[in-house]
Order: C-alpha cells, then structure tokens, then sequence
C-alpha cells in the first residue's frame, strides 16, 4: 500500500511540491535552509524574531519549527505559486500549528508515479483512444479487453500502462491517464472513460436487477436451451418481454465472445454486473466533496509515516509553543523514562500512587519556572 493509494489528490499536491523544490534547490529539505535569504520578506514573522529563528545557536539549542503562516509566506516568498494552504495541511499531519525540517525530509525519500507530476494531455488521449477503438471496435468492449481485465470495475495505473504497452502505444500516458483521472484518486472507473456506455449498462444492471435480482437468476431463466449461454435472439426476446428499451445489439455486441463462429452471450461476460456499482453523475460531486471533507489527508500521512495506531487528533489552532531550555526538555525525558520502568516493575496501582505524586511534584517545579518566562494564558 503507496501513500498515492489513500489519499491521491493530496500526494500529487506533494508531488508538485517535490518537483518544484528539486528543481529550484536540489531537494525539499534545502528549501528549508534558503528561508534566511528571503525572511526580511516575510510579513508575518516579526522583525525581532527574525534573525533569531535562523540562526546558528537558536538552530543548535531548539528544535527548528515555523508556524503555519510564516511557512506559507516564506514559500511564497521563494517562489512557489500553489495551493500553500492545503500544502501546510498535509505537511502538518499531526495538525500541531507549525512545520518542522523532517516534514520536509521524508519527501526526499518518496518516489511518486510518474502520473502525478503529469498535466492533463487531452489530445495523448485521444490519440490512444484511437489505438483503442481501431482493436476492440466499442469503448466498452475496449473497457472490458484491455483495461478492467480483472472484473473490479476500476482501473488503476498499473493496469493503465500494461493496455498502452499491448497496444504499442509510445505518446504521453501519463498526460493521457490525467484526462480520464483529473481528481488524481488513483483510478479510473466506466462513468469516467465512456459516460454513454456506462448509463446504458447502468440502465440494464437496474432492468436485470429489478426483475430477477441479480445477473445469475436471470441467465438462469433466460438460458432457456440451458446451453450456458444467450444467443442475440434470446437476449432480445427478453428485453423486448420484460421492457428494456435499450440498444440490445449494441450491448450484446460489446460483450459477446466468439464460439465455433457463432456469437454467444456468457454468464462471465455479465457476472461483473452483480458486483458494478454504477456512479450517480447528479450527486457524485457532492458525496466527493464530503468525502474530502472527512478525510483528514494527515491521518494518512501520519499512518505512512509514523505507522502507529495512536488516536488522531483533531486539527488544533495555530498557538506559539513554549520555549523550554535543553535543560528542561531533558529532564523531562528522564521522568518518562522512569515512569515507563516503574510501570512494568510494579502493579498498576502501587505504580500509578507513586507516580501520580512524584509526576504532581515534577509538574509544579517545571510550570513555577517557565511561569517566570512567558504569560499565564501562554502557560
């Protein structure tokens, strides 16, 4: 599993980034160095803190962070022209307010697919659909031989790129595979390549779906010589009985296969129906935009990057943090430390009595110092 695999929009905003910041400066993590030549730029980063937050001792004694808005800004002030804001969200997978180096780091060592750097090549598609029609005749029937090979009603990149490599095709796929995929999910379904084809099998799935409940019930009755398959004669007689008034011969010249001479309709040729489930073009938008909307696009960086199971959080405001000496940070590392080992010595409720009141101890000296550097409401 590919972080492009769960969430596709978000990796190629990644994407563009990486190919803009290589580009420019090598890799994205020397972007973060070039800020000091461009923070005098900055609106949102006070003139005070502007030497500080770059140099050399601060860099050394502090863990290196920007908040969101001044890292939109420098950005902007180097050069990059994209959507910062969505940018910054994905970045920022634990929704912590700033952006630190590593969020820049890991994407030195990512490796997207060519398509996300890809821009939309309308005529690249056009030019394989030719390729396409001129072997299989019919977008669908071309939908059914070359591409959805395996009957999952989608296609994906992989399965892209093996049809334009058995068709000898050598143009743009990658500019090709935008055309039909402009969302950048990382598939492709039947209302996508051929809208027409799709509504008039989505017309015949409801046909079969209402009157027999599902495609092996209704071969089964429609089968009358029981020979395992459906002549074009059959298939109207059917049709024309129960009331579909699509295009039988169309369809059945999509899907039909080539036996001893004769045509034939087979139970395999329609199985896929039962498990299709056809695109609402009125409210498939809609149910995208929701969808977007409730998935976190950092819960899916986090689950690639840090691959634990703890509890996403939801986005918080943007707050200064608190500025803790080594000193402090340290020694808050060594309580961990000791309550981790104390846990695993002693039964959960000695150990939590000890601990409650040591960590109640340890909590009141560290907040009586940094009260005497920053204000209440900070604290």
């Amino acid at each position: 599993l590919k972080f492009e695999d769960l969430c596709g929009p978000q990796a190629a905003i990644l994407a563009a980034f990486k190919k803009w910041a290589t580009s420019n400066f090598s890799s994205c993590s020397a972007v973060w160095s070039q800020f000091a030549t461009v923070s005098h730029l900055c609106k949102s980063l006070p003139p005070e803190q502007e030497q500080k937050r770059f140099s050399q001792e601060y860099q050394k004694n502090y863990c290196p962070r920007l908040p969101s808005d001044i890292f939109l800004d420098l950005l902007q002030a180097l050069g990059w022209l994209e959507d910062s804001v969505e940018l910054c969200n994905v970045l920022d997978y634990q929704g912590a307010g700033f952006i630190t180096p590593a969020d820049l780091k890991w994407l030195d060592e990512w490796k997207p697919p060519s398509w996300l750097f890809a821009v939309p090549d309308p005529s690249a598609w056009t030019s394989l659909k030719g390729l396409m029609l001129q072997r299989c005749h019919h977008p669908l029937r071309a939908w059914r031989e070359l591409l959805d090979r395996d009957d999952s009603c989608l296609v994906t990149w992989p399965e892209f790129k093996e049809a334009c490599a058995d068709l000898g095709y050598l143009g743009n796929a990658a500019g090709a595979w935008r055309v039909l995929d402009p969302d950048a999910n990382g598939t492709v379904t039947l209302h996508e390549f051929d809208r027409d084809d799709a509504e008039m099998l989505s017309s015949f799935k409801a046909f079969i779906d209402k009157n027999w409940g599902g495609v092996e019930f209704a071969f089964r009755t429609l089968d009358s010589d029981s020979s395992g398959s459906l002549t074009l004669v059959e298939l109207k007689r059917a049709c024309r009985k129960h009331g579909w008034d699509g295009d039988v011969e169309e369809l059945f010249n999509c899907l039909h296969v080539e036996s001893r001479g004769k045509r034939l309709l087979s139970y395999t040729a329609l199985g896929f129906l039962d498990k299709w489930v056809p695109e609402d073009p009125e409210n498939d938008h809609q149910a995208k935009e929701q969808t977007n909307r409730l998935r976190a696009p950092r819960r899916a960086v986090s689950a690639l990057t840090a691959l634990t199971s703890q509890t996403h959080r939801k986005p918080k405001k943007v707050v200064p943090a608190l500025d803790l000496t080594p000193a402090q940070k340290f020694s808050a590392l060594q309580q961990e430390q000791e309550y981790e080992t104390l846990m695993k010595q002693h039964p959960s409720g000695e150990a939590e009595a000890f601990i409650g009141a040591k960590r109640a101890r340890s909590f009141s000296s560290l907040a009586s110092g940094v009260a005497k550097k920053h204000p209440l409401g900070r604290v």
